[in-house]
């Protein structure tokens, strides 16, 4: 990276990509020593310092967080989160398409992450299969904020009919650039592998290798008048959601996971924190000496106790069996190579040395009797004369407390949506948890303010947060409708949201 400049309080450790939103490189936070990803923006892109701080500002679980942008003689810099993973581009080019479930978690992903953006007055403009990062365990997250801000354009591959005409970027062109992503995932092709003008404006929408239950989705997503798509990234997910589970069952987004993360695992090498950072083998060096040090002192001490040991039990005529006590922290385990860094879906570990207190285990601690006899640990004493023993119990230890049963703590109808054509509606329902757990999700939809039918109900794997779409048949339009959504186990207040459908569709 000769030549190139670098952000001040970081170190660099090596370039994880080149292209036309920048460089991308993997840096160590000098202070704090935090892996973090830095994308220095290409030369000559727009002032975007205002749009910046609301990228900066941004905070959704499927976004990459960018923490702080940087503007500098030299140019401008996004430093961000780092996702311990690889790219879905990547991705798809080594191990090809995915399945259904898989791609439809990636489209959610995405579409969750637009609305984060949309919401927040931006525009993404820069959805392709560069954008998305994966990581082993199956979670997806929507990165390359700002690359459009900064350079202009996103990728020609995922580039929207009016694009292509000289129109404006809007919500419309995201949903498109989100749509031919999923074709890319069920098809191992974009859409239009070209990525040229005639083929985004004038060829039909290519369907060859997309599932049927999915053409829909597909179709809707990549219609060439943006008035014909969803007309936001909540509806979309509304339809998402009502196919997948009409198609796959309720357990469709799970399956999709756990495909997801099967195909990214195969690729863990490649993760940025596959390898060990440049300076901490040094650190570990530094601490593993420091550790043989204590561990030679911590032996010294160890056999002084043992000869003590030894002989008072060798005066009372019974064996210890010190001679086998284990030195756990001796020089055996100073030496042991350390496992590589683990993958981390959120947060990347920080690196420091550390070095273990050796300690001497397994010996037996003599202590004297009124005859001055010393007699091994766990001995009963003798009380105060002959045939009186002492009434104190030996020393209990606490087990560690046991972990915390999961709580749904919040649950909130995020947004309803109807489907005319099928009578169906769908209700986004997000649950909040005190950690990681199943959640039961109990839904009562309303026709005109009258319950319509007996509550939905579905469980849903919760991390902190989780969305999951629950639907109901009214088979008629009903004028206006609702859901009241109800979640268990906790005591978290009910959460309804009504509506009103457009039944002249």
């Amino acid at each position: 990276m000769s030549g190139d400049w670098a952000v001040a309080g970081y170190r660099h450790v090596r370039e994880l990509g080149r292209g036309p939103g920048g460089r991308v490189v993997l840096a160590v936070a000098g202070r704090t020593g935090e892996p973090v990803a830095i994308r220095y923006l290409p030369p000559g892109g727009r002032d975007a310092a205002a749009e910046a701080e609301l990228i900066t500002a941004l905070d959704h679980p499927t976004l990459v967080r960018q923490h702080e942008y940087v503007a500098a003689p030299h140019g401008a810099a996004l430093v961000g989160e780092l996702v311990n993973g690889l790219s879905l581009e990547r991705l798809l080019m080594a191990e090809g398409r995915l399945a259904p479930e898989a791609a439809l978690v990636v489209f959610k992903t995405i579409l969750l992450g637009l609305k984060a953006v949309h919401g927040a007055g931006l525009l993404h403009g820069a959805v392709g299969p560069g954008a998305v990062l994966v990581t082993g365990d199956g979670t997806s997250r929507l990165g390359g904020l700002g690359v459009a801000a900064f350079t202009g354009g996103g990728p020609a591959r995922q580039r929207a009919p009016e694009l292509w005409r000289g129109g404006p970027c809007t919500v419309a062109t995201d949903l498109y650039a989100a749509t031919a992503v999923l074709h890319e995932c069920l098809t191992g092709e974009p859409p239009f592998p070209s990525g040229t003008a005639d083929e985004h404006c004038s060829a039909p929408v290519p369907l060859d290798g997309v599932p049927g239950e999915l053409v829909p989705l597909i179709a809707a997503g990549l219609a060439k008048d943006p008035g014909e798509r969803p007309l936001t990234a909540p509806i979309f997910l509304g339809r998402l959601e009502s196919v997948a589970l009409a198609a796959y069952g309720t357990a469709w987004e799970t399956r999709g996971r756990e495909q997801l993360g099967a195909r990214a695992a195969v690729l863990s090498l490649l993760f940025p924190l596959a390898g060990r950072l440049p300076g901490e083998r040094a650190a570990r060096f530094r601490g593993g000496r420091r550790a043989r040090r204590g561990a030679l002192t911590a032996l010294a001490a160890a056999l002084a106790l043992l000869a003590c040991t030894a002989a008072a039990v060798y005066a009372g005529g019974s064996s210890g069996g010190a001679e086998n006590a284990a030195l756990p922290g001796g020089p055996g385990d100073a030496f042991a190579e350390e496992p590589p860094l683990s993958a981390a879906p959120t947060a990347a570990p920080s690196v420091r040395a550390s070095s273990p207190s050796p300690r001497v285990s397994g010996m037996p601690t003599p202590h004297a009797t009124r005859s001055g006899t010393p007699a091994p640990s766990g001995s009963a004493d003798l009380g105060d004369g002959p045939g009186r023993p002492s009434a104190r119990p030996p020393a209990t230890v606490p087990g560690p407390p046991g972990p915390t049963p999961f709580r749904a703590t919040g649950v909130q109808v995020l947004a309803l949506s109807f489907d005319p054509a099928t009578g169906t509606a769908l209700a986004q329902v997000r649950v909040t948890g005190s950690g990681r757990g199943t959640a039961t999700v109990s839904v009562q939809f309303h026709a005109d303010g009258v319950p319509h039918g007996d509550p939905v109900t579905t469980t849903v794997e919760v991390n902190g947060e989780a969305v999951v779409g629950v639907s109901h048949a009214f088979g008629a339009c009903p004028s206006a409708y609702s859901a009241q959504a109800s979640v268990s186990p906790g005591d978290a207040p009910p959460h309804g949201l009504t509506a009103t459908a457009d039944c002249a569709a």
